[in-house]
């Protein structure tokens, strides 16, 4: 296996703009989901909670399973398929999200059928197309500092997609569907979804037209319980794979319960929640921005301090329930710490699989990405679960005026302490992760095109 003496070219600004365009689009949809999913399902469509819980905690586990098949294959096609999957796939996943929000009946039990169906349909084709995406980043450069830099890009792309949205979907939907009742929203919601989803397929031809493989791994000629053996030696993976899929249980909580505690706990409105959404969003976006420059810092001591901050602004949010004054404050330091992890794990996570090609001489980036990314749906989908289950216990009852007294605590539970307690366990978790396992140009990844 040979690597080209320009190993490491200077990435230009329109392929790391294409670059990130991949993750705006991805999330224009996916923050749609993870923002306001829970909230159409409850009080648009009113689904009861607890069959909620039941069908977050399925469709995302099932779906999870996905991506380590897509893995395999772009594995065994010598990263072939990574673009092509994203040409192929970039008009369907704009249509299953807009099924997704499409109110097909009056009666509940027809539309938790199609819930099942098109949320399904929706993990399936958001995991065949975001795990090439994922890969892409190792086949266009193997230098460290360039990786650094498509992340950054990458989650600027992520982060103004779910800032748009949260900015814009209860609005827009109260508009197209003409007022704010459930009925409107009926009618506003898929009409949104429907530009929304043209919006994202189109973004994503920019990824695919204006990324350029460099790099084309040895085809995958290993079984995948070798792949499997492989990536169970490498502990740098292992950590940073178990750290990742638990910062998804905090995202998930923020993102899911932000309008019930805007509206529960803070007493507001739903357009407030969409407001914290937005809050979190720019915030988390300063923390990206900040973890790039931080470069003197090491990864892990940024992302120990990162989340000690955060849980202590939790704590002390909780310690004052219901008090705006001490939240806003509070919300905007647990917001720009959570922003400093996401750069900083997709850098790991590459530089993690380049290391076991390295010890081990089998290359495992398609199943080391698919399997970071099943555990990270899996987690999302048991905290979902799990959220919607702490909406019964609290008696939930959407559309009604008065609720359970106990709705705020659950609630409470869900988006200030179950978030703290993950922070505190991340901090030892994350350090046992290898202080230098970045390989840059050394890394073992095929040869140039």
């Amino acid at each position: 296996m040979t690597v080209n003496a320009a190993a490491a070219p200077v990435l230009g600004l329109r392929e790391k703009i294409c670059y990130g365009l991949g993750d705006f689009s991805s999330n224009l949809l996916w923050g749609i989901s993870g923002g306001f999913l829970m909230y159409y399902y409850t009080d648009t469509l009113r689904l009861a909670a607890a069959d909620l819980a039941v069908l977050l905690l399925v469709t995302r586990v099932f779906d999870a399973l996905a991506d380590p098949t897509v893995g395999y294959l772009i594995d065994r096609s010598s990263g072939r398929l990574v673009r092509p999957l994203i040409k192929w796939l970039a008009v369907p996943f704009g249509c299953v999200a807009f099924l997704v929000f499409l109110p097909i009946s009056e009666d509940s039990r027809i539309n938790l059928a199609w819930a099942y169906v098109s949320y399904l349909l929706f993990g399936l084709i958001y995991a065949a197309i975001n795990t090439p995406y994922g890969i892409l980043q190792n086949i266009i450069t193997t230098d460290t500092r360039g990786r650094v830099s498509l992340a950054a890009f990458r989650m600027v792309g992520c982060q103004l997609g779910t800032l748009s949205v949260y900015a814009l979907t209860i609005p827009a939907v109260h508009w197209l569907g003409g007022g704010s009742l459930r009925e409107n929203e009926l009618v506003g919601f898929p009409i949104y979804m429907a530009i929304i989803g043209g919006i994202g397929a189109t973004l994503w031809y920019f990824t695919y037209s204006g990324c350029r493989v460099r790099y084309t791994p040895e085809p995958q000629r290993h079984t995948i319980k070798e792949l499997l053996q492989s990536l169970s030696c490498n502990p740098p993976w292992l950590i940073c794979t178990a750290a990742f899929s638990l910062s998804f249980v905090i995202l998930c909580a923020y993102l899911s319960f932000a309008i019930y505690y805007a509206r529960y706990v803070l007493h507001q409105d739903a357009q407030f929640g969409g407001y914290l959404l937005m809050l979190f969003t720019v915030c988390s976006l300063i923390g990206n921005v900040s973890s790039s420059k931080l470069t003197r810092f090491e990864r892990k001591k940024q992302l120990q301090v990162g989340y000690f901050l955060q849980a202590l602004a939790l704590a002390v949010i909780g310690a004052f329930p219901g008090n705006l004054t001490v939240f806003v404050p509070g919300f905007v330091v647990v917001s720009c710490t959570a922003g400093i992890g996401s750069p900083l794990y997709y850098t790991m996570v590459a530089d993690s699989i380049d290391y076991g090609t390295r010890t081990t001489g089998v290359r495992t980036a398609g199943m080391g990405y698919s399997l970071n990314s099943l555990l990270q749906k899996a987690s999302f989908g048991v905290t979902g679960a799990l959220l919607a289950e702490f909406l019964s216990l609290g008696g939930y009852a959407p559309g009604a005026v008065v609720q359970n007294p106990q709705l705020s605590t659950w609630i409470t539970a869900g988006f200030i302490w179950m978030p703290a307690v993950m922070c505190l366990l991340l901090i030892p978790l994350i350090s046992r992760y290898p202080a230098e396992v970045n390989l840059g140009e050394a890394a073992l990844l095929g040869t140039s095109r």
